[in-house]
């Protein structure tokens, strides 16, 4: 076992006090000297010395301090450093790392964020965020103009379902520059990329999170195409969002016959997770895409069991519609994002239709109207979720 004043000398004098990382079993699994002619396991304990570092949030420069002193120590005593985090306890942070440890690239002053930035915190603190497709620019600006107002982090971005009406490319041209420009953090989000070729482009647009939903395929196609996409996202600091279950349409091709067939199964969530290491899962509970034509019935209790299962941030879809209520008892039991659409969608189409009625003759002077109409739903939603004055 590795003498303290030993380990500080070694490690540079480190201004950590070595006690912090004490436990009643140590790390001596890391040794395994059955599989070893000979060795220390220094190696071993310095590689978990490092990680462990890192995901309590030590900086680089004191993770390879502390990792340095523990290998040398272990030289020296020919043992393992006891005193480590237990090893059960190390898998499951290395494992829940990218969930633990934020992610941001490094962009200066700029609010342009990942959702890990937005929903980790989210989770934490217990309430929602909104994420909100902005096809146009104006959808764009009452999105982050009433997230601003509220002081509330906010996503925003479009789908893969929405390009007829504006391509990808142009929402980048636009979305990205606005988000880096506000004065809360703002996520530019891909949802529904369909294709891996689409989230691609987006990832090279600049988009900082994507949902690369497969969740029609197989669970083994669906689990092994997102643990691809996870692996080349996280490489580029981006985040993503996978869909286990599938959320159906309330109307058309995409309405299931009987939906709850395809609801997330809680067990199946935990490998998933473990699988595709996601940043949030999209969960299906009972919520669709679309107007509802009769009030969902949304299955809290499933919410809660994945959320305490998984440990992930959970993603609702289809929110347009649902009561008051609902979006309070499913942010309470583990939803961290979500998605609205419909709602702002026909609010512009109402703030048109008021400004052509207050005598508006040109499309300059309709816009203002089109804007508040939908900054006020969007600032119901900020308030509703919980989010205001979270930023």
């Amino acid at each position: 076992t590795a003498d303290e004043e030993k380990l500080r000398g070694i490690g540079g004098n480190l201004a950590l006090d070595p006690k912090q990382w004490a436990g009643k079993e140590g790390f001596e699994r890391s040794y395994v000297p059955e599989k070893l002619v000979s060795g220390t396991g220094a190696g071993d304990t310095s590689i978990a010395a490092f990680l462990t570092a890192m995901l309590e949030g030590c900086s680089l420069e004191e993770s390879l301090h502390l990792a340095a002193a523990t290998g040398a120590s272990c030289v020296a005593s020919y043992d393992a450093l006891s005193g480590l985090k237990s090893f059960d306890e190390l898998r499951d942070k290395i494992r829940q790392g990218w969930q633990k440890k934020k992610i941001r690239k490094k962009r200066g002053e700029t609010m342009l964020v990942n959702m890990n930035d937005i929903l980790l915190p989210a989770k934490e603190g217990g309430y929602g965020v909104g994420f909100f497709n902005a096809v146009n620019i104006e959808m764009a600006r009452a999105v982050i103009e009433a997230a601003e107002e509220l002081h509330a982090p906010v996503m925003v971005g479009t789908a893969e379902v929405l390009l007829p009406a504006m391509e990808l490319e142009r929402v980048a041209e636009y979305l990205v520059p606005m988000a880096e420009k506000a004065s809360v953090p703002v996520c530019v989000h891909y949802d529904h990329g369909l294709t891996f070729e689409r989230c691609m482009e987006a990832l090279k647009l600049g988009f900082t999170s994507i949902m690369y939903d497969c969740s029609t395929a197989s669970y083994e196609e669906n689990a092994g195409k997102v643990a691809e996409m996870v692996k080349i996202c996280h490489a580029m600091g981006v985040t993503v969002e996978g869909e286990l279950g599938h959320v159906g349409d309330n109307a058309g091709a995409g309405k299931l016959e009987n939906p709850s067939d395809y609801f997330t199964d809680p067990d199946t969530a935990v490998d998933f997770a473990g699988r595709t290491h996601v940043d949030s899962l999209a969960v299906a509970v009972g919520n669709a895409h679309g107007d509802y034509a009769f009030p969902p019935k949304l299955d809290f209790e499933r919410i809660q069991v994945i959320s305490q299962k998984t440990n992930l941030p959970l993603v609702l879809h289809g929110g347009s519609g649902l009561a008051d209520e609902d979006f309070r008892k499913a942010v309470k039991l583990g939803v961290s994002k979500i998605n609205i659409f419909t709602d702002i969608d026909k609010a512009g189409k109402r703030g048109v239709e008021a400004g052509i009625a207050a005598g508006e003759k040109t499309m300059m002077g309709l816009i203002p109207h089109e804007i508040a109409a939908m900054k006020e739903v969007v600032k119901e939603k900020i308030m509703l979720f919980g989010s205001d004055g979270k930023a």
